[in-house]
């Protein structure tokens, strides 16, 4: 699982090679013509105290980072990349000391695009996720029930390796369509598989803890960032779209969008919508919506 592990961060790192011969004596310097990077992170901690008329009193306290990165670069060749960085943790703890985790993600998509001078340029992508934290499954037993390890850092982990053409949308914005795309997985093994025959089906190879399994289909993906009313309304979509077979188990969707005011500074109402399609887990949607008032630190150039 290490080896596994180490190989994903390895692909991850490399980026293909800029189109300038560099070691020519007469050779031109691909310069940059436009860069931007975009920074978004905050902490928020909450207490809850409830006292109803039966004389209930429940009370919890909730805690969440989060953290957005976004760099884009354009050379005068019309050569350019545009990569991100999402990370969000957040746990809730009740009255009798459990915590819960609500959320726990890493996503890194990283995007390579050529044929300068053209709105549909050929792409090449690396997509990767995982979670930062273990994930813990309670297990009945006959008179006690008993914890055990159902996910970890890279276990669950997720990469596609894709090649497609991109579409220029808006300002800002893409559309990356990519016939040909490889996905590699790795799912825990643990003793609550829902059904481990079926995975074992689907399994490249399997290790001590894990499942690594192997797909090839079609992907899509949206990268949206556009700003309006001075830099006031922030409109911002990271979508993933994936399937190998026109059936409810062969789709895979994963969709994040966010609509944010500014306002005195550092002050931004948020409206934070996330659904989630993975018929590897289950075949119901699920959803997310949050509304957020707060105090975000926000750095773009």
């Amino acid at each position: 699982m290490y080896k596994f592990g180490v190989t994903i961060l390895l692909l991850i790192s490399i980026s293909p090679p800029v189109k300038a011969q560099l070691f020519h004596k007469n050779a031109v310097v691909d310069s940059v013509r436009t860069k931007f990077y975009w920074v978004n992170a905050n902490a928020a901690a909450s207490y809850i105290g409830q006292h109803n008329w039966s004389e209930e009193t429940n009370s919890a306290i909730s805690l969440l980072a989060a953290v957005n990165f976004r760099h884009r670069l354009k050379r005068s060749s019309g050569n350019a990349h545009e990569h991100s960085f999402r990370s969000e943790i957040s746990y809730l703890n009740y009255a009798d000391s459990t915590w819960i985790k609500g959320s726990d993600y890493l996503r890194v998509n990283l995007n390579w695009m050529s044929i300068p001078g053209k709105k549909i340029t050929q792409t090449y992508s690396v997509y990767f996720s995982t979670q930062w934290l273990n994930s813990w499954t309670m297990i009945p037993l006959a008179d006690q029930t008993r914890k055990s390890w159902s996910g970890g850092f890279m276990n669950p982990a997720n990469m596609e390796l894709s090649y497609g053409t991109t579409i220029e949308l808006l300002k800002n914005s893409r559309l990356i369509l990519s016939p040909a795309t490889v996905k590699i997985q790795s799912r825990p093994r643990y003793p609550l598989n829902p059904d481990p025959d079926k995975e074992k089906d689907k399994t490249l190879f399997i290790t001590k803890h894990s499942y690594i399994r192997t797909e090839y289909g079609f992907s899509a993906q949206v990268n949206l960032f556009e700003q309006f009313c001075d830099d006031i309304l922030l409109l911002e979509n990271d979508s993933r779209f994936f399937f190998n077979a026109l059936n409810k188990q062969g789709i895979h969707l994963d969709l994040s969008n966010r609509i944010a005011i500014r306002f005195l500074k550092f002050l931004q109402l948020r409206l934070d919508t996330k659904i989630l399609y993975d018929p590897d887990y289950s075949m119901h949607f699920q959803y997310r919506q949050e509304v957020l008032l707060g105090v975000f630190y926000e750095h773009r150039k």
